[in-house]
């Protein structure tokens, strides 16, 4: 950090504020007492560097108006080295999100938070609803603290508006995979120029390893790869690519951070119809903004609850300032504001607010001057205003989705890695390795699933899946017992 310098008070008149800018880092000087520095680790927004610093000057404007304090963020590439080498770098670091809550647990990289909430953070216990803050507690106490964002998951597809009309196909009738697989025919039978669908694997596993299935009230850790709903899987995949429904050009998995990046040029560009999502309320109206081309949404699997809720925000074990961290923490629950900075970026430069107060673009530009594009991160994105055409009851709407969604029999569920890490690590490995081939429709499943699963057996699988039904075991015991005592 760069050296802060004073302002003395003259006549008795309180000093003004006054910043400079050195290097990427802000300072800022005031007069009656040193402000503090907290430490925030964010994942990189879409923007560039230099317009996120930009904007970064009037979110510590905000902060320091609000609460005498201010914020060093660093954005880093999502992912556990990087956020390792970011605390190796800032042993002083206090704000951090985790993109894999498990992961900074067993690493003893957070501070418990209970005392601190209560004294800090009282906020944050009004917005965000109790059941929200179990995903963070362990033995009790409470580590992390969630967005609030939806808390249930299902899967589904967004698609070209435009197409759709054009060849006067109803969304509400696409329910089901099958569906989306004669939507493809169609428009990729008349837009040879386009690629059909970029695809995902619809499912969400306990450490992108297991499915916890319940057979005669009994739960069962079970590989996903050998199961039947991965053999169809990927089957319809290995099909829709000799069909030429598939984008599969470098087996390509978009899945998050920079690999997102080609998904959205090839939306822009007009080469690409749809692609398979993580379904929630108002996805289509996030995305279309991206492209300034109108999406339609259409939800295929049931809304499902569960324990896999791996983002947080905590604070790191080593701060210097924990007290100011959770005050910030707080503020960005709370604030609609630096939520807006955030997510939009500043008023009149990046949007402009239309006579019902929502967001337009500048000008009506076809794209967002300033491209966070992590709002879903933000602790409390939901509350930065809505922009023009965006449901303008969205938490609702959220609320909603959440209401009707099944709790999976595992909810509440953790498995603690600490015994198989290194089983676990060599069997995602290969799991990666696999799966692009899959999801691009070039692998066979007759050949490539059985070797796949010979890697994962020599890689310790089978140690992994011992291990996790252990603790399922015990858990599910605990909790017959507990709840046999409730009653």
């Amino acid at each position: 950090m760069g050296e802060r310098q004073y302002l003395k008070k003259i006549g008795g008149v309180a000093a003004a504020l006054m910043c400079v800018w050195i290097g990427t880092h802000q300072e800022w000087m005031v007069s009656a007492a040193e402000s503090t520095t907290v430490k925030m680790m964010i994942w990189k927004p879409y923007c560039s560097e230099e317009e996120f610093h930009h904007v970064s000057e009037k979110i510590n404007e905000r902060l320091m108006d609000q609460l005498q304090l201010k914020v060093e963020i660093s954005a880093v590439d999502s992912g556990k080295e990087e956020l390792m080498k970011y605390l190796i770098d800032n042993p002083d670091a206090d704000i951090i999100y985790m993109g894999d809550f498990e992961e900074a647990l067993n690493e003893k990289l957070l501070m418990p938070l209970d005392d601190l909430i209560e004294s800090h953070g009282k906020d944050i216990l009004s917005i965000l609803p109790e059941r929200y803050l179990e995903y963070g507690r362990r033995d009790g106490k409470l580590y992390g603290l969630p967005p609030k964002i939806e808390m249930a998951a299902a899967w589904g597809v967004l698609m070209r508006t435009d197409l759709l009309e054009k060849y006067e196909i109803d969304a509400e009738e696409i329910q089901t995979w099958e569906d989306v697989e004669e939507v493809l025919e169609t428009v990729t039978a008349n837009e040879p120029d386009i690629y059909g669908i970029v695809a995902e694997l619809p499912v969400i596993l306990n450490n992108e390893i297991a499915v916890i299935e319940e057979k005669n009230k009994k739960l069962e850790a079970v590989n996903y790869f050998e199961t039947d709903d991965f053999r169809e899987w990927a089957e319809r995949m290995y099909e829709w690519g000799k069909k030429g429904y598939l984008y599969d050009l470098d087996n390509y998995h978009y899945g998050s951070g920079p690999a997102r990046k080609l998904l959205y040029e090839l939306m822009r560009e007009g080469k690409l119809f749809s692609y398979i999502v993580r379904y929630k309320p108002g996805i289509a109206d996030q995305e279309s903004k991206n492209y300034g081309i109108h999406m339609t949404k259409v939800q295929i699997t049931p809304a499902v609850i569960s324990s896999r809720y791996y983002q947080e925000w905590g604070i790191y074990a080593g701060s210097a300032h924990p007290e100011e961290a959770m005050e910030i923490l707080n503020f960005l629950y709370k604030d609609k504001e630096i939520n807006n900075l955030f997510c939009w970026g500043i008023e009149g430069e990046h949007y402009l607010k239309n006579e019902e107060g929502r967001l337009i673009p500048p000008e009506k530009e076809p794209e967002m001057p300033y491209f966070f594009n992590r709002n879903w991160m933000m602790p409390n994105g939901y509350s930065a205003d809505a922009w023009e055409g965006d449901l303008p009851d969205l938490w609702r709407e959220v609320e909603a989705f959440d209401a009707k969604a099944e709790y999976a029999p595992d909810f509440g569920f953790w498995f603690d890695t600490a015994k198989v890490q290194a089983d676990i690590e060599r069997c995602q490995n290969i799991i990666e390795a696999y799966l692009s081939g899959f999801i691009c429709g070039k692998f066979d499943p007759d050949e490539m699933i059985p070797r796949m699963l010979s890697e994962l057996e020599n890689a310790g699988i089978d140690r992994i899946i011992e291990e996790m039904q252990m603790q399922l075991d015990i858990w599910q015991s605990e909790k017959t017992k507990n709840e046999h005592d409730g009653n």
